[in-house]
């Protein structure tokens, strides 16, 4: 297998909101600038009378002390938690770790005493020796079946996408940390790659380096069986 990139790591806390709220409360107004300009996010959410929704942050970046810079591709402020998205979960670590330290300093906040748990969930493109259908008999087959029954020369059925997980298929209807929690384990085609290069793109419930580990792992299993040549039946 080889690694192409890392395409986005997302670090979450989930966090008692009682533990971390500022004990002399604060308007969700001050929290928006706070954070907007901390990170000089370009996007910044408007904030509706009555709303419960998730504050959503896009298009910020990250300095470092030395000056180096990183950007930030989403920060998400939920009732129970906090998200951010970056290039991997390694670089959305340290930037959750400053968020909160942030938050603890400036706002009042108390993650610092608090009980957290984190998430992760990472995207990466990799490539395999040979498509993810050549290893395994059953999907192998089964495009077979489907070629010579709906048989479409210029675009033949492929295996495009493999998931692993439990619960609903369907997504919720609001952004919740438990889509972190429970996210799947998924390998599929990546769009727009010429199905010759079996460049894939997997997502998964881990840190980005455990990730690429995993799927390594993954393509030793493949490695006990030699790739299949296909032959298509008259």
């Amino acid at each position: 297998m080889k690694l192409i990139a890392s395409v986005q790591g997302t670090v979450a806390v989930r966090v008692s909101n009682d533990e971390v709220i500022p004990e002399r409360g604060l308007l969700q107004r001050d929290l928006v600038q706070f954070v907007g300009n901390c990170y000089n996010f370009l996007v910044r959410p408007n904030i509706a009378l009555g709303m419960t929704q998730p504050l959503v942050f896009q298009q910020g970046k990250f300095i470092k002390d030395e000056g180096d810079e990183y950007p930030i591709s989403q920060l998400t402020v939920f009732g129970d938690g906090d998200a951010i998205t970056a290039r991997s979960t390694e670089i959305s670590d340290f930037i959750l770790d400053d968020f909160l330290r942030k938050l603890d300093e400036g706002l009042g906040y108390r993650f610092e005493k608090s009980s957290q748990m984190r998430l992760y969930v990472s995207n990466v493109a990799v490539e395999f020796g040979a498509g993810l259908e050549e290893y395994i008999q059953a999907l192998h087959m089964i495009e077979d079946i489907l070629n010579n029954e709906i048989p479409r020369d210029d675009v033949p059925f492929k295996t495009k996408r493999l998931a692993f997980g439990y619960g609903d298929a369907t997504q919720p209807a609001l952004p919740s940390l438990d889509e972190f929690k429970n996210a799947d384990f998924l390998i599929e085609r990546r769009a727009g790659e010429p199905y010759s290069k079996n460049r894939y793109f997997s997502s998964a419930p881990l840190r980005t380096a455990d990730h690429v580990r995993v799927l390594e792992q993954i393509e030793k299993s493949f490695s006990a069986r030699e790739p299949r040549t296909r032959h298509r039946s008259a």
